[in-house]
């Protein structure tokens, strides 16, 4: 009976320990694919285009989670030996664990917005691609994210957790129940419902798009006959006419690349915020810190899983074929 105990225990204790390991490889697989992605867009010149800082900026929230992340290796506490300096230090990590969060959902928005604008109102989407509008996006996605922190923090009087600092802590449970509802319904819920309405419209406009392309190349025939003086005359309006349409079918290729690359990118968000929201749960049920403990870890590898694969797909089902660029540029790592 001690031998199947202790075998138990040997076990149980090999477990957690792969399962630790793993929880910071993981850690580190993340911080190295978001810093590649700088480097990819400090190398790669098709990269720093205009309409692509949506994508860059919530892949630049994904950096700072990462780096966040890297900080509490060491332990689950902050260990400065200065209560005051614990004190600063964990309610600056609430701050970043509540407010990115909600900044990466809305800033997957932005980029629905732009790509909406993009398919649906190709001269407004000219009129926005300026460093202005951008900047004023960025701006609006941290000031509401930070709104939302801010607004369900003091309304619910919470704080920070004594693990890792997380936001949305009360010793009083509904506080921390009614903290949760509002930062998932604000925070998580009506980003991901919009950007769904969003992708829908998108994949309609897209399916009409290529209907209406499909049916001018089949019944455009080229004429056999000779040109004569009128139709000479109009020679320069036939090839813009057909620069424009060529225009408008590289336009519809090229949405539509980077609504296949939305999508997958939106599966892997909403799957690192599913991971995250049953992270918040341990607020609320208390027994996840203790007797599950390798719950926890379980969920901080998918969370950070689907963190690390959203910079790799962005650049794998980037329009422009950014991978085939790296054969031509000289990266040293």
């Amino acid at each position: 009976m001690d031998n199947i105990t202790l075998n138990s225990s040997n076990i149980t204790e090999n477990f957690e320990f792969s399962l630790t390991n793993l929880d910071y490889i993981v850690r580190f697989l993340n911080l190295f694919a978001q810093l590649f992605y700088v480097i990819a867009i400090v190398y790669l010149k098709d990269l720093q285009a205009l309409p692509l800082v949506p994508m860059h900026h919530t892949n630049l929230i994904g950096l700072i989670n990462a780096i966040h992340y890297c900080l509490w290796i060491i332990s689950n506490q902050p260990d400065l030996r200065n209560d005051t300096l614990n004190e600063i230090f964990c309610s600056v990590s609430e701050a970043t664990w509540g407010i990115t969060k909600y900044a990466r959902a809305y800033s997957i928005l932005v980029v629905a917005i732009y790509r909406l604008i993009g398919v649906t109102r190709l001269t407004l989407y000219k009129k926005i691609t300026n460093s202005k509008f951008a900047i004023c996006s960025i701006i609006i996605v941290w000031f509401l994210s930070a709104f939302i922190f801010l607004v369900a923090k003091y309304s619910t009087q919470t704080t920070h957790g004594k693990i890792y600092c997380y936001d949305g802590y009360s010793p009083n449970l509904i506080q921390n129940l009614i903290y949760y509802l509002l930062t998932s319904l604000f925070g998580y819920a009506l980003p991901l419902i919009l950007v769904i309405i969003f992708y829908v419209i998108i994949q309609i406009k897209l399916i009409k798009i290529s209907k209406n392309l499909n049916f001018t190349e089949t019944h455009s025939k080229p004429s056999s006959v000779e040109p004569d003086d009128s139709t000479r005359n109009n020679k320069e309006t036939k090839k813009s006419v057909k620069h424009g349409k060529i225009h408008k079918k590289f336009h519809h290729k090229k949405e539509k690349k980077l609504a296949h690359q939305f999508i997958i990118i939106n599966f892997l968000e909403f799957g690192s915020m599913v991971a995250f929201m049953m992270l918040s749960l341990n607020n609320i049920y208390p027994i996840l810190n203790l007797n599950y403990y390798f719950l926890r870890q379980l969920l901080r590898i998918v969370n950070l899983s689907f963190q690390t694969a959203i910079p790799i797909m962005s650049l794998l089902y980037h329009p422009h074929k950014i991978t085939c660029r790296f054969k031509s540029t000289k990266i040293l790592f």
